[in-house]
């Protein structure tokens, strides 16, 4: 009987596993595809990549990115500077859509090992890796990753202050997680103004 219960135990969880590989190997293959179609498309996927793309040549070439309001042309950027300053980086000597577009990718990566890293330290592996998969198979979070928008950036910074938070109520004393996660707020708040949002809720919450 306890040999029975036991190999139904470990069928279940074969199969689970067979599950999990299949569903992340769909993930990867889609994401795969995405990523190639968007990276060889020049033109702009969304209106705000262009936009993003002229503020970025802005801080590379000037004038400034943010200009006073009454003199022409009587515009500025609308976003704090931390995602420019980055895919300025990334982008080198030739203008382009792609640098943009990788750095969210790779800001969505990093959002991705913060909920799978915060979710298998609550529940184990196993949840880790579903919360992950939810969050690829989401449409908003496969229409978005490869935007080259200042949210993904924002998002992956708020995403990690968020994971440290989580470790820091189990360990109040660690000033060294005080200061990570205070500087990963602060990086999604210069990344996008908007962001100060998550940074309020989490100070209340570990008050």
């Amino acid at each position: 009987m306890a040999d029975r219960k036991s190999n139904g135990v470990s069928t279940r969880a074969l199969i689970t596993r067979l599950f999990l590989a299949l569903t992340l190997t769909t993930c990867v293959l889609i994401y795969a595809v995405h990523i190639l179609l968007v990276l060889e498309y020049p033109f702009q996927i969304e209106y705000g990549e262009g936009a993003l793309l002229v503020y970025t040549m802005q801080l590379i070439h000037g004038p400034t990115l943010y200009p006073p309001l009454d003199q022409p042309p009587f515009v500025c950027c609308i976003y704090t500077p931390l995602f420019m300053w980055v895919t300025s980086h990334v982008m080198g000597s030739n203008v382009n859509l792609v640098a943009g577009r990788i750095v969210s990718m790779s800001a969505t990566l990093m959002t991705v090992f913060s909920l799978a890293f915060y979710v298998r330290s609550r529940q184990g592996s196993i949840w880790g890796v579903i919360a992950a998969m939810f969050f690829l198979l989401n449409a908003v979070t496969l229409n978005w990753f490869c935007i080259g928008r200042s949210d993904n950036l924002a998002l992956s910074f708020t995403a990690m202050g968020l994971c440290l938070a989580g470790t820091k109520m189990s360990n109040h004393r660690d000033w060294r997680l005080d200061f990570a996660i205070a500087a990963l707020f602060a990086c999604s708040v210069m990344t996008k103004q908007s962001f100060m949002a998550g940074a309020a809720a989490t100070s209340l919450w570990l008050l």
